[in-house]
């Protein structure tokens, strides 16, 4: 057994070649996914905050002093 045999047999790779593929573009959904909803939820609460009414902008006081690192209490 040489190295060349053990970790680069062509044939298991023609045989796991689609499932790395869909493992792949699975990664590349869930990515995308995850950028567009964390972008509308931070962009929501960055409105909310700048334009929402006192007592609703103030509830979102621990969002901004643990996230932002804004040590104002609310502001």
């Amino acid at each position: 057994m040489d190295l060349i045999t053990t970790f680069f047999n062509i044939d298991v790779l023609r045989q796991a070649a689609p499932l790395l593929l869909q493992g792949f573009w699975l990664t590349i959904l869930l990515g995308a996914t995850s950028l567009v909803i964390s972008l509308a939820l931070g962009l929501l609460l960055v409105l909310m905050r700048l334009y929402a009414p006192k007592p609703c902008a103030c509830s979102l006081w621990p969002i901004s002093t643990f996230s932002a690192r804004c040590l104002c209490w609310c502001c």
